[in-house]
């Protein structure tokens, strides 16, 4: 993930070979362990050394029990022992398990092609608003031409500041085919990489940062004391009801006044807007910028589930995509599917609920 392999095992990821070579190296740990104590310590007495002898043989076999049972994931072998029955051939596909709905969001934050200034409406309050009680939203960045840096950075903030959504999804058209998978990321990683890409938009993103915890502290007249002088930047927001209504939500609807207002930046004498002209994110800039964020891990609805299953054991990801065709159908939250799977192993079939698709 990230760019980097993953290894093919996640419950023991070293390989049968040092599976194997961990039993004896456990009871070579194991006997000299016990010289050790028995000399100084009397311990373990006679009584107590078959318990301790059980133990050791049972903690020396870990290994190699979890490498069988990756052998077994990955080829949906039926294991029953003693009445506990793991089917990993019921797994008919992951579509069914732990699939999380995601919600679109609309084209620049719901201001298409307009540069946004504090007098122009604050749909963006009401979307991001909307974005925030949703735990994954997708961005379909089109061609390139339907979302900004500066809308994106400020979805971000905003979905950073509220602890929701979790995951931005990003798709695109691609080779020509429309609602393409392109990645995931976090939005605190959605932040810092714009923030690192740019100085201009560290610069305003410290600005809205500074102006509103003024505002959220004295923009209210009833709690300001008397012989404090507001910043004129901070009092132009404090003149409007209509920011200081917004609590710890404002902090948005700034950052994207100072994004799109023409302003002199540092090293640069001459005033200018982030949003004009606009920074569009296309596909090259999507990955220059958010690369070493992006998650890509994904399942194709259509492979046979066999596949499907290896792959998701070896994701690492807290979610998972899935496709159709390569387009993009929803997540798979890895620790929903792993509670499912996991059930499989522990519960005999007759006792489990069938598992449907839900959000």
């Amino acid at each position: 993930m990230n760019g980097s392999s993953l290894p093919a095992r996640p419950l023991w990821p070293y390989g049968i070979t040092a599976a194997l070579v961990t039993v004896p190296i456990v009871w070579v740990v194991f006997v000299f362990t016990l010289t050790l104590t028995s000399r100084f310590a009397q311990w373990p007495d006679a009584e107590l050394r078959p318990a301790v002898l059980y133990v050791v043989a049972g903690l020396s076999v870990i290994p190699l029990v979890l490498s069988l049972l990756d052998f077994a994931a990955a080829r949906r072998a039926i294991l029953d022992i003693k009445g506990i029955k793991l089917d990993f051939s019921k797994l008919e596909g992951v579509e069914a398990v732990a699939f999380r709905e995601t919600v679109r969001l609309p084209e620049n934050i719901g201001v298409p092609g307009q540069i946004i200034t504090d007098t122009a409406p604050m749909q963006i309050v009401h979307a991001l608003a909307d974005a925030t009680r949703n735990e994954i939203v997708r961005i379909d960045i089109d061609a390139g031409n339907a979302w900004w840096t500066t809308r994106l950075l400020a979805l971000s903030a905003g979905a950073a500041r509220a602890g929701s959504p979790r995951v931005l999804v990003f798709v695109g058209r691609k080779e020509n085919v429309n609602g393409v998978f392109l990645g995931w990321a976090a939005p605190r990683d959605v932040v810092q990489a714009i923030l690192a890409a740019d100085d201009r938009y560290r610069f305003a993103y410290d600005r809205a940062q500074a102006i509103t915890a003024q505002l959220i502290a004295f923009g209210d007249d009833a709690v300001r004391p008397t012989n404090l002088t507001l910043h004129f930047e901070v009092q132009r927001y404090a003149a409007k009801p209509e920011y200081c209504r917004l609590g710890a939500a404002v902090a948005e609807q700034v950052l994207m006044d100072q994004l799109g207002r023409n302003q002199v930046y540092p090293g640069n004498p001459v005033a200018v807007s982030l949003e004009n002209p606009p920074d569009h994110v296309t596909l090259g800039r999507l990955v220059g910028l958010l690369g070493p964020y992006l998650y890509v891990d994904a399942i194709d609805l259509s492979w046979p589930s066999e596949r499907q299953v290896t792959t998701f054991l070896e994701a690492r990801a807290p979610y998972v995509a899935l496709l159709r065709g390569g387009r993009y159908d929803g997540m798979l939250q890895r620790e929903l599917a792993d509670r499912l799977i996991l059930r499989q192993l522990l519960v005999p079939p007759a006792a489990g609920r069938s598992s449907g698709r839900g959000a």
